[in-house]
Parts: structure tokens; C-alpha cells; sequence
């Protein structure tokens, strides 16, 4: 399935500072490197399709080792950062940290030992009645992910891509 990329206005600055120093086109996947790392990200639906599955490659791009660590709240993986935005607009309509800010849980932490050039897969799912709840219509939402939870920190939002969610 081809994803057509429709990222948000603050996504698009990063595309347009990426590209422009790459001499590249903008609808390429953006990832940024921070702290020695850079982060891919990808999304699809699953379930028939009732959940949208993220993934995120972390990847060491430094000359020496890298323990990178992540937590994990309620292991579902990075849902606590996905946010969902209308495409006409770009107006935010979901994010994943306001909805589940008051969620209780046993905090589980991960790391992996990078060596250079290595990388770690974190997976993760977010449902798609939980983006939808009560008030958002079926339609076309551009989905993105930023992976805050990591450590060294990477604070940038990241396009997973344009999807429609059902009911």
C-alpha cells in the first residue's frame, strides 16, 4: 500500500529544512538525526482495519556505542505520541497524551545496546475507536508519531502518513 504523505504544518517545516539541505525532493520520509540517532517511522492499519500499528526503526548513526531506552506505560509500544490531524487544515483533531494523561500504570522500561549503524524496531498500536471516540467523523486523517519516550530524547514529530478510519 502506497502512504501519500500529508504532514502537519509544523511536519512540513521539517520537510522543507530537510530537503532543502539535501537538495532532494519533500515527499521523501523525513528523519532528522538527533543525539546520534535517527528515527524512521512507518504506520498501517491492521485488524481488519481497526488499528492503526506503528512502527518506529531507531537507528545509531554514531561511531560508537548506544544504549537507547524507551518506556512503555501500557505495552501497546508508542501510542502515547501519536497525534491525528484533519487533512484540510492541518487542524489538530487527537492526540494520544490529553486522552490518556490520566491513565494509571506499572511503567515498563526497555533499552537496546546499539552498536553503530545498528538499529531496534519498537512497534506499537493505537485503536482506532480510541482516535475516533465520540465526536471525530469517519474520514481522512494525516497520522504522526513523536517519540518523546526515548532516551537521549528525540522531540520531533514525525509523518506516518494520510489514513482512512472507520467506524
Amino acid at each position: 500500500m502506497a502512504i501519500r504523505l500529508r504532514p502537519s504544518p509544523a511536519c512540513l517545516a521539517i520537510i522543507l529544512l530537510w530537503a532543502a539541505g539535501s537538495g532532494c525532493s519533500p515527499t521523501r520520509p523525513v528523519q532528522p538525526s538527533l543525539a546520534g540517532l535517527r528515527v524512521a517511522a512507518s504506520a498501517s492499519l491492521v485488524g481488519g482495519p481497526d488499528t492503526v500499528q506503528v512502527r518506529l526503526r531507531v537507528i545509531n548513526i554514531k561511531s560508537d556505542t548506544q544504549t537507547v531506552k524507551w518506556d512503555d506505560c501500557r505495552q501497546t509500544g508508542p501510542e502515547n505520541a501519536v497525534r491525528a490531524y484533519r487533512p484540510a487544515g492541518g487542524t489538530l483533531a487527537w492526540d494520544w497524551w490529553p486522552a490518556s494523561a490520566e491513565i494509571r500504570c506499572d511503567l515498563v522500561l526497555y533499552y537496546a545496546i546499539l552498536q553503530p549503524h545498528d538499529s531496534v524496531i519498537i512497534w506499537g498500536h493505537v485503536p482506532v475507536a480510541d482516535i475516533l471516540g465520540d465526536s471525530l467523523p469517519t474520514g481522512i486523517y494525516t497520522l504522526t508519531v513523536t517519540p518523546t519516550y526515548l532516551e537521549p530524547s528525540y522531540p520531533v514529530e514525525l509523518p506516518l502518513g494520510e489514513f482512512t478510519l472507520k467506524r
